[in-house]
């Protein structure tokens, strides 16, 4: 079960970091 854990943790935390890297990005450029 700690495996599945990490995977999803990671994969959130990938996730929400690709988003808000693209989300400040576009605020950036904007």
């Amino acid at each position: 079960m700690l495996r599945t854990d990490d995977l999803s943790v990671a994969a959130d935390t990938s996730g929400k970091g690709l988003l808000r890297h693209d989300i400040d990005d576009s605020t950036n450029d904007s």
